[in-house]
């Protein structure tokens, strides 16, 4: 992680701040996911090197940024891999909707 990081972690975000951290880590997941699909060996196990490093960054997010957990019905479960894409997009889309309210 580079200090750049290192900082947003160490202070507090706001919701609008972690919404856009949480659009970027989605973009990047959905595409690396996408990715993973179809390929094969060393190449997959680093596309899933990838996400798991996402759904750990997306994790940070929710930690500094905890207004966002209030958004997350079951903690437990969220970031296993089975339900982190459709769950995080869904997650993004009414926090989103709220703000705008």
């Amino acid at each position: 992680m580079n200090s750049t990081n290192d900082f947003q972690l160490e202070k507090r975000m706001t919701i609008e701040e972690g919404v856009k951290l949480l659009e970027d880590a989605y973009k990047e997941f959905d595409m690396a996911s996408n990715m993973a699909k179809i390929a094969k060996g060393k190449t997959f196990q680093r596309y899933e090197l990838e996400m798991n490093l996402i759904r750990n960054r997306v994790n940070n997010i929710f930690k500094t940024c905890p207004q966002l957990n209030s958004y997350i019905d079951y903690k437990d479960v969220f970031f296993n891999s089975v339900f982190f894409k459709s769950d995080l997009q869904r997650l993004i889309e009414i926090i989103k909707q709220d703000l705008d309210k």
